[in-house]
Formats: structure tokens, C-alpha cells, sequence
């Protein structure tokens, strides 16, 4: 209708909500469009770079989403959502002592977020480092049994790393049920 397509046009929060709509549909350049229009409307609307980082995440451009997430941390630093993304735009660019900081300014803000604590295993493993990785793993399992991405990395890094048969075994088995 010419009322909506007129209220879309300057409404930045509605730009962002398209966005949003056609990140869950799948069409994720139109989404990029979108929320970039809402910033354009609104450069204070810190939730839209949050969302536009996801977007790039997704499309594996972890540049473009790292550059999102700072922007979003910086004005909303104590929100573990957005340094959880970071650290994972973070890790993704090897960034690894980046990667571990923003992972844990989560567990700073929220110590039973068991994504971070896999984030720093992952940064481990790229430091070379499996004990302490195996170390995170196992936290983020304990805080979330069901964790699949967890248990299989604390399954690899048993089987190829720490040469435990037997450990990698018992967390493969809990991977696949």
C-alpha cells in the first residue's frame, strides 16, 4: 500500500525488521540491503549492526561481520551476545588472542555461556594448545550436555590430538545420540 511503502521508507526500525525477515527467509543480500538502509536512516540503531553482522557471518565474510560486532560492543559492551559474535568473526580471521578476549568478556558477563567457553577451545586448538582446549570443551559440555559442536570438538581433540582412543570414543558416542 502507498501508506506502508511511505512509512518504509524513512522508518529505519522497520528497514531493520525487513532485514530481519529476509535473513529468516533466506535471502541474505536483500537482508544486507535492508539493514543497510535502516543505518542509513538511523546510524544510532546499534541493534541493526548486530543483525547486518550476522548476515556477513553467514555469508563468510567474518571481515565485514567483525567490523559490525565492534561497532555494536562498543556501545552496548555489556551485552555477551555481541562479543560472542565477535569472537567468532574473531577466530574465523585467526585472530586468536582477539578471538580469546572477546570470549571472555562473555564469560565475564554471563559465566554459564557454554558457546564461550567453546569459542576459547577453539582458539586454543589454533594456539596449538589441546590440553587447555580439551579443558574449554569439557566446561562447555558440562554447562551444556547436549552441546553437539562442543562434544565433537572434544572428541577430535582427544582422537587427533591428545591420542586418548578411549575419551574420543565415549564423546563420539555422545556426538551421535
Amino acid at each position: 500500500s502507498p501508506a506502508a511503502t511511505s512509512l518504509l521508507a524513512t522508518n529505519a526500525a522497520a528497514w531493520n525488521y525487513y532485514g530481519v525477515a529476509l535473513q529468516g527467509a533466506g535471502q541474505l543480500d536483500e537482508a544486507v540491503n535492508a539493514y543497510q538502509r535502516a543505518l542509513g536512516l538511523d546510524r544510532d540503531l546499534i541493534e541493526t549492526r548486530l543483525n547486518l553482522g550476522t548476515v556477513f557471518l553467514e555469508q563468510n565474510k567474518p571481515g565485514d561481520a567483525k567490523n559490525e560486532f565492534t561497532a555494536y560492543t562498543l556501545r552496548r559492551p555489556n551485552e555477551p551476545a555481541g562479543w560472542l559474535k565477535l569472537g567468532s568473526a574473531q577466530l574465523r580471521l585467526e585472530q586468536t588472542v582477539a578471538a580469546e578476549r572477546s570470549f571472555s568478556a562473555v564469560l565475564a558477563l554471563k559465566t554459564s555461556e557454554a558457546e564461550a567457553y567453546n569459542g576459547l577451545g577453539l582458539a586454543r586448538i589454533q594456539r596449538n594448545r589441546p590440553a587447555e582446549a580439551a579443558r574449554f570443551f569439557t566446561a562447555a559440555v558440562k554447562m551444556k550436555p547436549d552441546f553437539a559442536a562442543a562434544l565433537l570438538n572434544l572428541a577430535t581433540v582427544y582422537d587427533q590430538y591428545l591420542q586418548n582412543d578411549k575419551a574420543a570414543l565415549q564423546c563420539y558416542r555422545a556426538y551421535l545420540t
